[in-house]
């Protein structure tokens, strides 16, 4: 956990050595600077979720436990949750060692952005049932949103990179991106523990 300080260790010796151009501002918190190394750390844990117990051929222990094996997956999503919260602490504190002051907003923008994240993850290797696949899919869906921070569709959805809109109207799409997103990330775990609670599906070559 403690090797994701290394990113913004990196970004910090960069501009040290004046390898960039221009600093790092408020802008990059969210995204960049606590994001990038939170978004990795997600789609890597939540493959495993489901996908990596495909791979070791476990899965059907999962369908023993008293409660069903929908028990075994949402233990496991709350419990990677609450890493990736950790995980963002780190990051938060180097950020702010390291770097410009941000907004509490960044904060929970990336923490959202790597739910999101996860779960996609976890559904995407519940439905290809291979954690590489899974990994290329979430990447995918990971680069084309890093495009779109300025849009309120998007779940790595930046404020402050909006421009020529009014601070009721931006609290506006602030609070629809958040419940929106919020709903979508529900959404997307319900599919994965439903296809996931399919045995018969699951456990076929």
């Amino acid at each position: 956990m403690i090797a994701v300080l290394v990113w913004p260790l990196i970004q910090a010796l960069m501009i040290f050595l004046g390898w960039r151009e221009t600093g790092l501002t408020a802008v990059d918190a969210q995204n960049f600077l606590i994001g990038t190394p939170l978004y990795c750390v997600a789609i890597g844990i939540g493959v495993k979720i489901i996908a990596h117990e495909i791979e070791q051929r476990t899965l059907e222990v999962s369908y023993t436990v008293p409660g069903g094996s929908r028990r075994v997956w949402i233990s496991k999503l709350i419990a990677v949750t609450l890493l990736l919260l950790c995980v963002e602490v780190l990051l938060v504190l180097a950020t702010s060692l390291f770097f410009n002051d941000f907004t509490v907003s960044a904060i929970y923008g990336a923490f959202q952005g790597a739910v999101f994240f996860l779960v996609f993850a976890m559904w995407a290797g519940a439905l290809v049932k291979n954690e590489l696949v899974a990994v290329l899919l979430t990447l995918c869906v990971g680069y084309f949103n890093m495009t779109s921070t300025s849009s309120r569709w998007s779940p790595l959805f930046n404020p402050i990179e909006v421009i020529d809109v009014g601070t009721g109207e931006l609290f506006a799409w602030s609070i629809q991106n958040h419940v929106g997103f919020a709903i979508l990330i529900l959404g997307i775990a319900f599919l994965a523990f439903s296809r996931a609670d399919r045995s018969e599906v699951m456990l076929a070559d």
